[in-house]
Parts: C-alpha cells; structure tokens; sequence
C-alpha cells in the first residue's frame, strides 16, 4: 500500500479519535503512528535522492549519501523502528485499559457538561469508528515498516 494512503488513513483515526471524548488517547497514539510513517519515509527519500545524484557533489550531499552504509548505522535504524513500534503498542494497550476503566467518568463528564443527548450517541459512534481506524492503521503502519526494514538500503545494507 502507498504511503500517502497510509497517512491518510492515520490522519482520519487522528481526527475521529480526537473528536469522539472516548477515544481522545487513541487521537494522540494516531500522531506518533503519522509521525512513524512521515519520518523514514523523509530520510529514506533524502538519502535515495543523495545517492541519485552523480554531478559534483557538495560535502553535505556526500555524506547524505553514504548514510546507512556502516552496520551499527543500520542495527540503530532498525531499532529505533522497532522500539517506536513497541512503545505504541504499549501505549495503546495502556490507553485501552484506561478507557475501559475510566468510561462511566468519561460518560459522566460529557453528561454533566454537554445538555444534548445526541452528542453522547455521536461520541459512542464515533468511538467505534475510531477504534476500527486506529487498529487499521496500527496494522498498516506495522506492516509499512517491516517493508521500510527489510527492503531500504539504510535498514538492509543490500
């Protein structure tokens, strides 16, 4: 799947999740998934770029290029990977737990500060939709960053 889509996808869990008061932790787990999809895929672009191109070089361009050739540069792109990876899925069943423990006080606040019955039923909806999105991209996320390690030349060393 295409990166764009994948940001787009956890742009909408980022929107649907901030805006249902249930979900409010999802929103913010769904900004470090947009930031781990951003980010590698900048400096894998930047890097792909500098070694692209063949014309007198700059000393900055050189370096740039040469980003990911040594193996310790490559073991800490990895596991910077996947301890981001890790840290969110910890996050994510701590923000879980939490809202399973904390939705009557959740429910409660939207009651005692909202007057309209509808907005509690919208926020339960959308609660739903937010949970199927961010687990969607928690999924696509995962998976566009095994491809990013096995495939790239700064994770693989090919």
């Amino acid at each position: 799947m295409r990166v764009r889509y994948i940001f787009l996808i956890c742009f909408f869990s980022l929107l649907i999740n901030i805006a249902s008061m249930y979900n409010i932790f999802f929103g913010i787990c769904s900004l470090f998934l947009i930031l781990l999809v951003v980010i590698p895929q900048l400096i894998v672009k930047t890097v792909n770029r500098a070694k692209r191109k063949d014309s007198e070089r700059s000393f900055a361009v050189r370096n740039l290029a040469e980003y990911g050739s040594q193996k310790i540069t490559r073991s800490m792109n990895k596991f910077s990977i996947l301890f981001s990876l890790a840290v969110i899925y910890c996050a994510a069943a701590a923000f879980i737990f939490i809202q399973i423990n904390r939705k009557d006080a959740v429910r409660a606040f939207m009651i005692n500060h909202f007057q309209f019955g509808k907005i509690t039923l919208i926020a339960q909806t959308l609660s739903i939709l937010g949970y199927i999105l961010f687990i969607v991209s928690l999924a696509l996320v995962t998976l566009n960053s095994i491809r990013l390690v096995r495939n790239e030349e700064i994770f693989a060393g090919k």
